[in-house]
Order: structure tokens, then sequence, then C-alpha cells
């Protein structure tokens, strides 16, 4: 039996037919050319949760391994090859009037949409087809590339997947607001040891601290990991007072300068997967700033306490007074009440 309705999958699952689920916490967008890049912040929106949506009407009709890709947009198209027009993510919607009409034309038309990284195939039957044909299932079966039928009007899938993601921007910012709480206490708790534990921990990477001459200070986790040499050389070859990326699609790099003026008072360097998200770069950014103040030594003050001399009147003159009724501090009460 091909048909599955969502949630109830008929045919038996096959031990690789679903690839790891992503990680709650775990957003992954799609690369230039289709490639999934796992990223350690937002959620992300799979096939299986985009067909669980509010007021989402759909089942599946092949595919099942790919239920974990990622629905970046939900597109509609009517080309033999949509793939020129596409960026990799996109649900494809359709009503079946681009199909080729031979077998060969049909595995290849699969094909190439799972190559550019589609999220999937969701047909609407009945205005153009009136089923899906076999070899457009057998194909997605073989690629992994999830094949719906979509009883929900199109416009109403597009808006509700682009309302999911508006509303996971806004979580994600929260997040990012709570990160950087979190990182302003380590600062006060644990200083520059408690800062790049934080910037760690919530961008999901590794970070170092290098002093002026790019050497390491700090590190976490401690001890000399692979990416180090590549900070170190970034940091000496900088200018004074700057940041960059070096990615080379596997991990994503960040160095920063620290200080506010004149030469940099170290350098702070935080390794992430890549490329390089929004949330790590705005995280990089916060604990520079706490690593600059920390270095120069800004710690926060403890509570004011008022001289002795102040103790018969405030702001007393006298230095010294102790009593109430010496005529030097009567005189300077008169004064004050005076102007006051």
């Amino acid at each position: 039996m091909r048909v599955d309705e969502a949630g109830q999958h008929a045919a038996p699952a096959r031990p690789h037919d679903l690839g790891p689920p992503a990680r709650l916490g775990e957003d992954v967008l799609l690369a230039p050319h289709g490639q999934n890049a796992a990223v350690a912040y937002g959620q992300a929106l799979t096939v299986a949760q985009a067909m669980t949506l509010p007021g989402m009407r759909m089942r599946l009709l092949a595919g099942r391994a790919g239920l974990s890709r990622v629905v970046r947009w939900a597109h509609v198209s009517e080309l033999a090859d949509p793939v020129p027009w596409l960026r990799g993510g996109e649900l494809v919607m359709t009503i079946g009037l681009g199909l080729p009409g031979d077998p060969t034309g049909l595995h290849a038309y699969v094909e190439r949409l799972s190559g550019a990284g589609c999220a999937g195939l969701a047909f609407a039957l009945g205005e153009a087809v009136t089923a899906v044909p076999e070899e457009v299932l057998a194909a997605a079966d073989l690629q992994g590339l999830p094949v719906l039928e979509i009883l929900t009007p199109f416009i109403a899938v597009t808006e509700a997947v682009a309302r999911w993601h508006a509303d996971e921007r806004v979580r994600g910012e929260r997040r990012v607001v709570a990160a950087q709480e979190a990182m302003a206490r380590a600062a006060l708790l644990s200083g520059t040891s408690g800062i790049l534990r934080a910037l760690a921990e919530h961008t999901g990477g590794e970070s170092l601290l290098l002093d002026p001459q790019g050497k390491p200070r700090a590190a976490t986790p401690a001890g000399e990991q692979p990416w180090h040499a590549r900070a170190l050389e970034m940091a000496r070859g900088a200018a004074r007072l700057s940041a960059g990326v070096l990615d080379d699609g596997i991990q994503a790099v960040q160095v920063q300068s620290l200080g506010f003026s004149g030469p940099p008072t170290g350098w702070l360097a935080v390794c992430t997967g890549s490329p390089l998200e929004w949330h790590a770069r705005m995280l990089a950014n916060q604990a520079a700033c706490l690593l600059a103040m920390e270095l120069l030594g800004v710690r926060p003050a403890g509570p004011r306490r008022r001289p002795s001399g102040a103790r018969c009147w405030p702001r007393c003159s006298t230095a010294g007074c102790r009593r109430a009724s010496s005529a030097s501090c009567a005189r300077s009460r008169r004064r004050r009440t005076r102007w006051s």
C-alpha cells in the first residue's frame, strides 16, 4: 500500500528510511547546491512537521525516507524543469501540467528536484492528472524525496510555511536575548572563562581568547584544537581593529579584535559549523565587548559608603567631625541649608 495518512504510514519502515531528525534547538538551512547544513540555533520545519501545520490536509504517497528534509519555502511550479528557478528547501507544489510524458523523463524530473535540494513534491490531483505516475513514486522512493497529495489550497500552504518561519525568527531572537543575558551573568560570576564558556555553549561551537600578539590565553574547551592555527593566522594578519570570517564549507572561524580604541587588547575567535549564522555573529559581538571590558579591568563598583565626616550632616566639609553640636559643623549646616 503506497498511500499513507500523515503520521500513519502503512508501508514498513526500512532501517535507513528516516535520517536523524532535526533536534530541538537546531536549525537546518540549505547550502547553494541543496546540501543540508545544520545550524545550532532555531528549530527546523521538516516535511513531517509541515504536514501537521494548522489547516494542512496532506498525505504521504512516497519518499518516506525524506520526511526529515527541511522546508524553507512552499512554491508553485508547472515547469517541466523548475530547478533553474529554485534555491533549495522548497516544497514544490503542482497540478501536474509540467510532468514529462515518458518514464525516463519522469525519473529525471524527480532526480533533478532531489539533486537541487527540494524538500518535497506535492500534487493537487483532479485538475491535470488524477493520479501520480508510478514512475514518479518509484523515483521518489529511490531518491528519498517525499511526494505528497495535497488537499489544501496552494496559497494556504505558502502562508502557513511563511507564518511558521516568521514565528520561529521571533523565537530565535528571544533565545539570543536570553543567551546575551547569560553571558553577562557569566562575566560577573566568572570573568573571562565564564564568557568563553557561555559563548561556546550558546553558539554550539568553541571559543578562543588570544593576547595582542596572537598567543592563546584561554579556550573552551581547554587545550589546543585543530582550528586554533587558522585563528592565530587570521589574527596575526589582520588590521589593528577588525573582524573576519574564514569559512571552508565545514567550519566557520570568526576572529574579532578586542578593544574600543588604539591597538587591540586581544582577539576573540569562535569556531562553529558552516555557514556562520546571524545568532553566532550577534553573540560573538557581545562577547567581544564583555571581554574588552574585562581586559581593561572594568568591574562593577561595590556599594558606596559615606565618609566618617558625614555622620552629622551629609557632605559635611569638616573632616573627622564626630560631634553634631560642634560650631564648625553647625556653620556648615547653615551654609548648605541657605543654598539648598
